[in-house]
């Protein structure tokens, strides 16, 4: 039959290894530190996923990129929310913006002052 609609792909869950995580957070964590201790800008979520993306040359195709950035967007989250390794610096900023995935692309983004320095 025509018409029908297209089963919804589901969202498959993104299967991190914690080799890959800690080596994620690390890089992340010590780009954040470098450019701290340089007085560069603050970074927004979007700077940081690009900045790491950028460094990845090993991706060759759209569905490896996607899948990168899901994963780098999955670890900033849990550096915040879980390991309290990273804050959010500009929260008051953000409740106007929407949707939400916006939202998180505009947090500016540092490690927290009590982060153990050898992430």
């Amino acid at each position: 039959g025509e018409g029908g609609e297209a089963p919804k792909k589901k969202r498959k869950k993104i299967e991190i290894t914690q080799e890959e995580y800690d080596g994620m957070s690390g890089m992340m964590v010590g780009e954040l530190r470098k450019r701290e201790e340089l007085d560069e800008d603050d970074m927004t979520q979007e700077d940081l996923v690009n900045w790491y993306l950028d460094l990845r040359d090993d991706i060759d195709s759209e569905e490896g990129l996607i899948e990168a950035k899901r994963k780098a967007l999955g670890v900033i989250q849990r550096l915040i929310q879980i390991d309290h390794t990273l804050v959010v610096l500009n929260l008051d900023e953000l409740a106007d913006i929407t949707p939400e995935s916006k939202r998180r692309d505009a947090r500016k983004l540092a490690v927290h002052p009590n982060a153990n320095a050898d992430l």
